[in-house]
C-alpha cells in the first residue's frame, strides 16, 4: 500500500477525532498569532518610528516618565540647528484625536521636516504652514473614506485633507499629520513647545564620539532636557514594551505546550488502538523507521491543517480586534518573517507531539502484540 495513501485512509477513518484534534491545534495557533502579532506590531511600531530615519540624537523633557507627555521649548529646535555638526533638526508633537468611535494618532510636523521624506505621499501634497490642512495615513483613509478634498474635525476645527500617505511605521498608518505651528495653536498646553526634537547629524560626524560630545553639550547648556543617542533612547523607551513582549511569548509558549499535549494524547490513543495493525505491518516487512516516520508525518499533517486554519482565523481575529479598539494605533503588520515564525511553531509542535507515540509503536514486539490481540 502506498505510504501516503495509508496515512490519509487511516486519518479519514477517525474523522471525528481528527476534526477535534485539528480544531484544538487551530485554536492554539490562532491564540499564538493574536498575541505574538500584537506584541510584534507594538515593538516594530515604536522602533520604526525612530530607527531607519537617520535620527542620531533625540531630545526630550528631563525626568519625564513617558515621552508622550514630554514638553521641550520649541526655540531649542532652531538653536540646535546652529551646531556645526548638525544637518537638520525637527520638533514633533503627538497626541490622540477622537474620530467617530475611535482615537487615532495626531502628529504635528513642521512642513519642512525631513520626516516627510520618510513617507510616501500617494495622493495630493504636504500640508502648508499656518493652514488647517492635514494628510492622512492610507489605513485611516481606507477605513474612514476620507480622501483628498474631504474634511476632518480636529480639536473642534475643520481641516481639509490635502494628501494621503503610506508609511512603514504602523503608528502612522492610521494617523493624521498637520502643520506643527497649527497643532501648537490648537492646544493651550502645547503652545511654543514640542514633544521631542530629532537631530540628524552630517554624515562625517555620525559616530559615537561626536554623538556623545553633542549630548553632553546639550545637557550642560539646557539642564531641563535630556538628550540621548537614538539607539539608546529606543532601547530604554521599549523596556516596557519588551516586558510585555516577553509576557506574550510566555503565554504563547504555554499555549503551544497545551497543543503539544493534546495532539500527543490523541496520537498515543491512536497508537494503542492500532497496535495490532502496526504489529502486522512490522511482521510482514515494514521497517520500524517507516512506522516511526508514519507517526511523525501524521502528526505533521494534522498540525499543518490546524496551523493553516489557526493562522487564517488568527489574522482575521486580530483584524477584528483592532477594528473594535477605541485607540487605532497598532495596526497588524504581517510580514514574511512573522509567517515563518508561525510555520516554525507548527512544525516544532508536530515533531514534539509525534515523538512519544512513534517511540511506543517502534518499541512494540510485533509477535507479542499479534499473539495478545
Amino acid at each position: 500500500m502506498n505510504f501516503f495513501r495509508f496515512l490519509i485512509k487511516d486519518i479519514s477513518a477517525r474523522i471525528i477525532r481528527t476534526c477535534v484534534t485539528v480544531a484544538g491545534i487551530a485554536v492554539g495557533v490562532s491564540v499564538c498569532v493574536i498575541i505574538l502579532g500584537l506584541s510584534e506590531s507594538i515593538r516594530r511600531s515604536f522602533q520604526n518610528a525612530h530607527a531607519g530615519r537617520d535620527i542620531d540624537i533625540i531630545v526630550f523633557e528631563k525626568d519625564e516618565f513617558s515621552f508622550l507627555s514630554s514638553r521641550v521649548d520649541a526655540s531649542l529646535v532652531q538653536e540646535l540647528q546652529t551646531y556645526p555638526e548638525v544637518a537638520a533638526t525637527t520638533g514633533i508633537l503627538m497626541d490622540f484625536q477622537k474620530f467617530e468611535e475611535t482615537y487615532v494618532p495626531l502628529y504635528g510636523w513642521s512642513t519642512d521636516s525631513p520626516l516627510f521624506d520618510k513617507i510616501v505621499i500617494r495622493e495630493g501634497r504636504r500640508p502648508v504652514t499656518g493652514k488647517n490642512e492635514a494628510i492622512v495615513g492610507d489605513v485611516f483613509a481606507a477605513n474612514s473614506r476620507k480622501g483628498v478634498g474631504t474634511f476632518v474635525p480636529i480639536r473642534g476645527e475643520r481641516f481639509e485633507v490635502v494628501g494621503t500617505f503610506k508609511s512603514e511605521v504602523p503608528f502612522e498608518k492610521s494617523a493624521l499629520i498637520i502643520p506643527l505651528d497649527v497643532f501648537q495653536r490648537l492646544d493651550d498646553d502645547k503652545q511654543d513647545v514640542v514633544m521631542t526634537i530629532n537631530i540628524m547629524l552630517k554624515d562625517r560626524f555620525r559616530n559615537a564620539g561626536v554623538v556623545r560630545t553633542i549630548v553632553e553639550r546639550i545637557e550642560a547648556s539646557h539642564p531641563e532636557v535630556s538628550a540621548q543617542d537614538a539607539d539608546l533612547f529606543i532601547t530604554e523607551k521599549t523596556k516596557q514594551i519588551i516586558l510585555g513582549e516577553k509576557l506574550s511569548v510566555m503565554i504563547a509558549a504555554i499555549t503551544v505546550v497545551a497543543v503539544i499535549l493534546g495532539l500527543s494524547n490523541a496520537l498515543i490513543t491512536t497508537a494503542f488502538e492500532r497496535k495490532k495493525l502496526m504489529g502486522v505491518l512490522i511482521a510482514i516487512g515494514w521497517q520500524k523507521m517507516d512506522v516511526f516516520k508514519a507517526f511523525l508525518l501524521e502528526s505533521l499533517l494534522l498540525s499543518l491543517a490546524g496551523g493553516a486554519i489557526g493562522t487564517m482565523s488568527g489574522f482575521y481575529a486580530t483584524g477584528h480586534i483592532f477594528a473594535t479598539m477605541d485607540v487605532s494605533v497598532f495596526m497588524p503588520d504581517w510580514n514574511r518573517l512573522f509567517v515563518v515564525k508561525i510555520v516554525g511553531i507548527v512544525v516544532a509542535t508536530a515533531l514534539a507531539a509525534g515523538i512519544v507515540p512513534a517511540w511506543i509503536i517502534v518499541n512494540l514486539n510485533p509477535v507479542a502484540v499479534i499473539k495478545y490481540e
